[in-house]
């Protein structure tokens, strides 16, 4: 936390506050975007149904809330998660590898007598899908590429506000998906409302990059510490990192006023939860 205590970057929050600027956020957990299907490979909305007992539920939370659990239990051990998935060539396994990829793996969550039921019910089911095997979204993919490309970042805003003229950074690769793509508006008119430009001759690009910098950087802490800690971290703020939090947390809660679309992360709702419990403290000590 020790960025957030710069003068610098205090008073530049400031000035875009004072100026009356929105800030656009795209963020992406690359861990939870590539395990997340596991889930959706072992678990089907009948074996939930079925788990919880009543077919009364909001389907996609419960989803949501186990690929939650199942980063909150594999997060920790990435490194080796990730040596795993290399040996397998994930997300595209082969078939006869599915069972021993699958023991493999829920031998992550721990001791089985000390799991929640969800945890005992995902475990459960990783191992019937992979015994089965019967992983669908973890075969015919590129082996060991578990996200191919970032340019739907990129498309998302430019689809999103049409009408609107996106400056983005001149990175060579992104460029060359992005410009695979030919896109329309539901007009079928041909959407040519991007460019790129050099980071280092461009300022707003330089504010969004601290900007996206500090985010990355707060979710990156979320991802690391429990709710006792984010409680013990807004506690041992000083005056400059409190204020400097704050200023994130009006900017963001002013974006999302103004238009919903401006805020986009795709991460674990448990993620979210932490995140918002900081919007909540951060507001209540600066009263």
């Amino acid at each position: 936390m020790q960025t957030l205590g710069k003068g610098k970057l205090n008073q530049l929050l400031h000035v875009i506050d004072e100026h009356g600027y929105h800030i656009h956020v795209a963020h992406m957990n690359a861990f939870y975007y590539s395990i997340v299907d596991i889930v959706d490979s072992a678990v089907n909305l009948d074996d939930i149904i079925e788990y919880r007992g009543t077919a009364n539920l909001n389907l996609q939370y419960e989803v949501n809330r186990l690929k939650a659990q199942l980063f909150d239990v594999l997060y920790p051990h990435r490194n080796e998660v990730e040596q795993l998935f290399h040996t397998y060539g994930y997300p595209d396994l082969n078939k006869e590898d599915m069972d021993e990829f699958s023991q493999k793996l829920v031998q992550f969550f721990g001791s089985r007598r000390e799991l929640s039921m969800d945890l005992k019910f995902l475990s459960g089911m990783i191992r019937k899908a992979g015994a089965e095997k019967n992983l669908i979204f973890l075969e015919d993919n590129t082996r060991d590429v578990m996200i191919e490309n970032l340019a739907f970042l990129y498309l998302h805003f430019t689809v999103l506000f049409p009408e609107s003229y996106h400056i983005f950074d001149n990175q060579k690769e992104v460029k060359r998906k992005l410009d695979t793509y030919e896109l329309i508006d539901r007009d079928q008119r041909k959407l040519d409302n991007y460019e790129y430009a050099d980071s280092k001759d461009n300022l707003l690009i330089q504010v969004s990059d601290v900007i996206s910098g500090i985010y990355g950087m707060l979710y990156e802490f979320i991802n690391e510490h429990d709710k006792n800690g984010i409680r013990k971290m807004v506690d041992s703020l000083n005056e400059t990192q409190l204020d400097s939090l704050w200023m994130m947390v009006k900017l963001m809660c002013e974006s999302e006023i103004e238009n919903k679309g401006f805020i986009f992360s795709l991460a674990s709702i448990k993620g979210n939860e932490k995140w918002q419990l900081i919007m909540q403290l951060v507001c209540k000590k600066k009263g």
